[in-house]
């Protein structure tokens, strides 16, 4: 008999993009899944879309929220799961026919706990492949240094099996980089994972999404994610910290030049994310740990941000 695998789809305002996402859930090469689509509280057509397909799979469970965001409803999907390993796909994206098929037979071949596959970045008119995972597996400590690399800290690019998952929820107080702080809760209770060099997730570049939208007081969010995940690895992987230190900072820098890009109006947030860079700064730029290529790259970022982008254009030019 096929083990059960519980597919959590959290969706909002997505009717543009739903039909696609779960049409490539419903024709999954492995066909035994538990498929948990949780409207949080939709005011277009995605509710409508939901019932049309949950009426014609009987695999496919609707349920349906006030609007209290992502992280609320993923929380709500791991609690009412069946399945013996879980994953989340968010509403606008959509996955390779094998996505299921492949993360579970990895887990199986080589008795492991998670399984990450790479990610393509789909814009409008082409797609970008940033993170290139080599196949391989894992240790504990590996892993908590893995997480701290582009879309390795994802949860939608992952397979996980449900038991590691006990009492671990999302936090629902950050709105943007919850998904690295819940990895990295979860990496305390694996022994051993598998990455596979396969491109099986699709994630499509929404312009309008928290993330890539222009600054706003919600994106120090993923500052605050950033402060709870050191407490985290402080304690469970202190050989790692240094290295998330850096992308601490890194990411405080961002912030610092998406602020002043778009010209943000609000002098306590801009407060709040020079601390976050001062917070750390010394300690990187004097660290042996941290290469040098890195930390030219945060002083030039930190503070020629514009010789930084002509670098950027001009590499790419020649590429």
């Amino acid at each position: 008999m096929s083990v059960l695998i519980s597919i959590i789809i959290p969706i909002y305002n997505s009717e543009i993009y739903l039909k696609k996402c779960i049409e490539s859930v419903v024709n999954q090469t492995y066909k035994e899944l538990e498929i948990i689509l949780l409207d949080d509280g939709s005011t277009d057509a995605s509710r409508e879309i939901c019932e049309e397909y949950e009426k014609k799979d009987r695999r496919i469970r609707l349920v349906r929220l006030t609007n209290k965001g992502v992280s609320n409803a993923r929380n709500l999907g791991l609690k009412i799961a069946t399945g013996e390993y879980v994953s989340f796909i968010d509403s606008d994206d959509n996955v390779d026919p094998n996505f299921i098929m492949k993360m579970y037979d990895s887990c199986k071949k080589n008795d492991t706990e998670i399984c990450v596959v790479n990610v393509n970045y789909e814009y409008s008119n082409q797609i970008e492949r940033p993170l290139q995972l080599e196949t391989k597996i894992l240790s504990k400590e590996e892993y908590y240094k893995a997480l701290t690399g582009g879309a390795k800290g994802f949860v939608t690019n992952k397979m996980y099996k449900k038991s590691i998952l006990n009492d671990i929820y999302f936090d629902t107080e950050i709105t943007i980089g919850e998904d690295l702080l819940f990895n990295v809760k979860v990496a305390k209770n694996v022994k051993r994972i598998s990455i596979l060099n396969e491109y099986l997730y699709n994630y499509y570049q929404n312009p309008k999404s928290a993330y890539n939208s222009t600054y706003n007081e919600k994106k120090i969010s993923e500052i605050y994610a950033y402060d709870k995940v050191l407490e985290i690895v402080k304690e469970k992987s202190l050989e790692n910290l240094i290295f998330y230190k850096y992308e601490y900072l890194k990411l405080s820098i961002q912030q610092k030049q998406q602020y002043k890009v778009t010209k943000c109006k609000n002098t306590e947030i801009y407060i709040k994310i020079k601390k976050s860079i001062e917070k750390y700064y010394k300690e990187i730029m004097t660290s042996k740990q941290i290469s040098f290529k890195q930390k030219l790259y945060i002083l030039i970022s930190n503070r020629c941000f514009k010789l930084l982008k002509f670098l950027k254009f001009i590499k790419n030019r020649v590429i």
